[in-house]
């Protein structure tokens, strides 16, 4: 397992089924709206599964960064 061998903090990207091995997870726009069309709601599902780690989300713009 790649924690084992590795001391530092591990971020996966686009597999939230592997979030519980992990530090914390990025998704991309695209993979956030395929949780729920709704981002806000998105979020609050991705967050409730994460709990406490680390989740990134790529931005492109000031106004996906101000969203």
């Amino acid at each position: 397992m790649i924690k084992s061998e590795f001391n530092g903090t591990l971020i996966i990207n686009d597999y939230l089924e592997f979030i519980d091995l992990t530090d914390g997870l990025h998704l991309g726009q695209e993979d956030l709206l395929s949780i729920n069309n709704n981002q806000k709601t998105a979020i609050d599902l991705l967050r409730e599964r994460a709990g406490q780690k680390i989740i990134g989300i790529s931005t492109h713009n000031l106004k996906e960064i101000e969203k």
